[in-house]
């Protein structure tokens, strides 16, 4: 800091009898510490350049109201007096934080301490306070304004109604911001499990862009990565040994799609395997298993928590993301996502269990959410429950989840259904791109790149529903519009994007 605090006078043995306040001292000119024994007039240094600025910056008074100066030889002038450092303290103290807001440099470099100045409505010898000064300089701008303000002319009551209008505006921003509180938790939850990787993924991502953030994320991205190898080929190469001999053995983390789960060194891990929902149904390969589509829709989880970071509206809505990485090995896939201090007690928004039942409890949050979504040109549609309870307005999947976790922060995970499914049941599409059954609208999805940037006919952009064509949409009255649209984007896509792109493609070869 600039200078220290007071501690008051010290004993004849420090030099000069000044207030002292540390035995070591930075040297003026290097900033380098020397035992001195002693200090300047209770002044402690913190480096070179406070040392060389400090008897250029500071100026100190003796009650009379003007400014005094330092003179070289250490002695303080005023109008009234003459005081030596070494024998009388000067008249304020203040910690470098302070003095760092309190002094001001005008364009001639005049040094001035407000802390020094007299009281509002005093003025000495000098002339007026600082806060006099400061008062007046805001009267005469107010006369100024009032003197335009007469005769007004044509261009003087547009700029009148633009000030307006932007008066409206931010007095909307402020309501929103305003509306988008955050609740106080009265929840009662206990300290549930966050691992170190989240810990320190989030304290990283809450850190401003610089060099020094991002080659500590690339470490720690390739501490998980390397750490979920090890387990996850752990895992795999266990996996038809009985449970009690398994070196890592599953959890129940519930949710419906996904094979077992596991949990090791703070990960959880998740197989990418078909499911059987029923007697003659499995969750991707309809009839018959196909673990293959499982690992597409695991691909498709970590594409939305790319396109989700890349579009920075989840750290602007203070919306945390997990640390997730896929593992590849024999011939399987794991999704391996750092664990989170939630549980089925923490969502506030969407589905954990297939939409039997469906959150959006809290306004302010469900506004932070839904701008995720607008912002990846997603359409907001109606979700209701399987019982038929309850009617949410969400603008991503229906089963997305978002928590409320223990430690406070808004978690945002399931990512693998973000973006809209391709329409599949058009002749002409299935005879140039077969896109499946039913069940593909869980795997088969439109591009980011190309949904974000989706416009219709007329040019503008069209948000498209992420539960288009599934049982999600069913009590939305706007079902049929959200599914034509996303039939529109398909055909588009078909008939005009790829084709194009292929012709441009060949016409690059022919060159």
């Amino acid at each position: 800091g600039v200078c220290a605090e007071r501690e008051g006078p010290v004993e004849s043995d420090r030099r000069g009898g000044g207030y002292g306040v540390n035995e070591e001292r930075y040297d003026s000119e290097d900033g380098e510490v020397s035992d001195s024994g002693a200090d300047d007039g209770g002044v402690v240094y913190g480096s070179a350049r406070h040392t060389a600025a400090y008897n250029v910056l500071m100026q100190f008074t003796d009650g009379d109201g003007d400014d005094d100066e330092v003179c070289e030889s250490g002695e303080v002038s005023g109008s009234e007096g003459e005081a030596q450092w070494g024998s009388t303290a000067p008249s304020c103290y203040m910690t470098s934080q302070q003095a760092d807001n309190a002094l001001t440099i005008d364009d001639h470099y005049t040094i001035t301490d407000p802390y020094t100045q007299q009281d509002e409505g005093e003025s000495g010898e000098g002339g007026a306070s600082w806060k006099g000064r400061k008062k007046q300089k805001k009267n005469k701008k107010k006369n100024k304004t009032k003197v335009r303000g007469e005769g007004k002319s044509g261009s003087e009551s547009e700029s009148e109604s633009e000030r307006e209008a932007q008066h409206q505006r931010r007095k909307q921003r402020e309501r929103g911001a305003e509306e988008d509180k955050w609740p106080q938790d009265n929840r009662g939850l206990p300290r549930l499990e966050d691992s170190i990787w989240n810990q320190r993924f989030q304290a990283l991502m809450d850190m401003p862009d610089s060099a020094t953030k991002f080659t500590k994320l690339a470490y720690l991205a390739h501490d998980f990565q390397h750490t979920a190898e090890v387990y996850g080929k752990i895992i795999i190469s266990e996996q038809e040994l009985p449970i009690a001999l398994k070196t890592v053995p599953p959890v129940n983390y519930g949710g419906v799609a996904g094979g077992s789960k596991f949990k090791a060194a703070g990960i959880l891990f998740k197989y990418a395997v078909d499911v059987r929902l029923s007697k003659n149904l499995w969750m991707y390969g309809g009839a018959k298993c196909n673990d293959a589509l499982a690992m597409k829709a695991a691909a498709h989880e970590l594409r939305s928590l790319e396109r989700i970071i890349a579009s920075g509206t989840a750290h602007h809505e203070n919306i945390a993301v997990p640390l997730s990485t896929l593992v590849h090995y024999r011939g399987y896939r794991l999704t391996a996502i750092a664990v989170l201090p939630i549980s089925s007690k923490t969502i506030v928004y969407g589905s954990s269990d297939a939409c039997k039942t469906v959150h959006a409890d809290y306004p302010a949050f469900n506004r932070r959410f839904n701008r995720v979504f607008d912002r990846l040109n997603l359409q907001s549609h109606r979700v209701s429950s399987r019982n038929g309870k309850a009617k949410m307005v969400v603008s991503g999947p229906g089963d997305i989840e978002g928590h409320w976790g223990s430690d406070g922060r808004l978690y945002l995970l399931d990512f693998a259904r973000v973006y809209p499914p391709a329409f599949y049941r058009n002749a002409q599409i299935q005879s140039a791109f077969p896109l499946g059954t039913s069940r593909a609208i869980f795997y088969n999805l439109l591009r980011p790149e190309f949904v974000g940037s989706y416009t219709d006919a007329n040019g503008e952009h069209v948000p498209l529903c992420s539960d288009a064509f599934s049982g999600f949409l069913a009590s939305d009255p706007k079902s049929y519009s959200h599914n034509k649209e996303v039939v529109t984007a398909t055909l588009k896509m078909t008939t005009q994007v790829i084709p194009n792109f292929a012709s441009l493609i060949a016409s690059w070869c022919a060159r």
